[in-house]
């Protein structure tokens, strides 16, 4: 306590040392006093710490009891303090074993309340830690040490590069690439749109080939991870390929050939010459009618001029059998005076169409429908046709018609009752001629060369009615 009469001045440090033998002791134990500017008790360092407050009255407020010695030794805190980054793991050691240490990390002053240190611990921001040692009950005094902890840098975001595989066609598959710009960063990715973690698959190069929701995020010790890059690419499907019908066989003479797609406002190309379809390729209107043999390829083409799979059907055509060729008759070629001209065919069912007039046969020209005569020179020409046969090669048969005039009357003389002598004029080009009885059943021919008058004799043993001049073809017959 302060000495009477003191100066005011020495009391407002004075510290009293006492030395005493305790009986419980074999050793001298100090307490110490302190006193403050006004000379009242503010410490008292014995086993007993207590440390009383007072008001500015004077009055004592409140008194805290502790359990400081300052034989024990502190703690020690390592690392001492300092700066780092992202975090820093901090160690305190007790000066003895079987010491324990009681600490705070919020820079406020440890008590007997404080938790109990345990284990290293980590912090992750700026902040003083405190410690100090405690046995049976008595703290030592106390030690600090300030951490400076700045953020851990971020991992950059990486980046996804896409290259198609085929440029241009918005169904083709993609070849993905991601990267970091932070040197030794590790980047992991996701392509069922899970997020993504430090064990997820590394990302190299990868293909995709359907529609995916691409997640990246890039990693490195230390620093804090990148933030989550995610991008959702289309990959639209190509539409289904035409259908072709008929179906790919051998065709007799031409098929038609149909081509369908269910893609509403599609369009589908193809080629028949066995080229690959592009989309300039000619756009499908109407059946496509094939007349020789052929390879038909298309491709269906949606409204983004995305195009289907290719398809292709082979058609052999066949040349259609042949209808026979029209035969005419009479066999001849030269006439006089007119000539029945009969036509036919040996294909049944065959239509004839002919002409006279030196033009060659169409199929829309004239129908034969019986025999037609002829009175002068003439060409004929014919041809047949029949459905799903070829037309037949066309027969060309000249007819030579030369008039003749009637032969003039025959004279008549008779040398026996029952015998007749006739005889007429020559008639030119004639080679044979008809002598028929009055009623034309009986025929009478003649090869005699007229004498040098021009004139042809018969014996006829009845009565001859009348006589015809004969080329191919008789002449009108006279009467005598």
């Amino acid at each position: 306590m302060p000495v009477k009469g003191m100066p005011f001045f020495m009391a407002c440090l004075f510290v009293l040392n006492l030395a005493f033998v305790s009986s419980a002791l074999s050793a001298p134990h100090t307490i110490t006093y302190t006193y403050d500017e006004l000379g009242r008790l503010t410490f008292v360092n014995d086993t007993v710490n207590r440390d009383y407050d007072y008001d500015a009255a004077g009055n004592r407020i409140s008194v805290e009891v502790g359990t400081s010695v300052d034989h024990l030794p502190p703690p020690s805190i390592s690392p001492s303090g300092g700066t780092y980054v992202g975090s820093r793991t901090v160690t305190l050691v007790p000066p003895a074993s079987g010491v324990g240490i009681r600490y705070t990390t919020n820079g406020t002053d440890v008590t007997s309340s404080s938790p109990v240190y345990s284990a290293p611990f980590t912090l992750t921001s700026s902040t003083t830690v405190k410690a100090k040692s405690f046995l049976t009950g008595q703290l030592s005094s106390q030690v600090a040490a300030a951490f400076t902890i700045t953020p851990p840098p971020v991992v950059a975001t990486p980046l996804v590069s896409m290259l198609p595989v085929y440029p241009g066609n918005p169904a083709s598959p993609l070849i993905i690439t991601i990267s970091t710009t932070t040197p030794g960063a590790t980047v992991r990715y996701t392509v069922d749109n899970t997020p993504v973690t430090e064990t997820s698959p590394v990302a190299y190069q990868f293909t995709i080939t359907t529609s995916t929701t691409i997640r990246a995020r890039a990693y490195k010790s230390r620093w804090i991870p990148s933030d989550e890059y995610s991008v959702y690419r289309l990959i639209q499907a190509p539409p289904g390929p035409p259908s072709i019908s008929p179906a790919t066989s051998t065709y007799v003479g031409g098929v038609t050939v149909s081509l369908n797609t269910g893609v509403v406002g599609a369009t589908i190309r193809y080629t028949t010459n066995n080229t690959a379809v592009t989309a300039s390729s000619p756009a499908y209107t109407g059946p496509i009618s094939l007349t020789s043999s052929a390879v038909i390829r298309a491709k269906t083409f949606d409204r983004d001029g995305i195009s289907s799979p290719e398809i292709n059907r082979s058609y052999t055509i066949a040349p259609f059998p042949l209808v026979a060729t029209p035969t005419s008759l009479p066999t001849g070629s030269i006439f006089y005076s007119s000539v029945s001209v009969s036509l036919s065919v040996a294909t049944s069912g065959a239509t004839i169409r002919y002409t006279t007039d030196n033009s060659d046969v169409t199929e829309n020209s004239p129908v034969y429908g019986g025999p037609f005569t002829l009175t002068s020179h003439k060409t004929v020409k014919a041809r047949a046709f029949k459905p799903q046969m070829s037309g037949s090669i066309q027969m060309v048969k000249e007819f030579i018609v030369h008039p003749l005039p009637a032969p003039s009357a025959p004279s008549q003389a008779k040398g026996s009752p029952y015998h007749y002598n006739i005889s007429w004029g020559a008639v030119a080009g004639a080679t044979s001629y008809e002598v028929r009885l009055s009623n034309q059943s009986t025929l009478y021919i003649t090869n005699a060369v007229p004498n040098a008058s021009g004139r042809i004799t018969i014996t006829n043993a009845l009565a001859a009615t009348w006589v015809k001049a004969c080329a191919s073809s008789c002449s009108p017959h006279a009467n005598f």
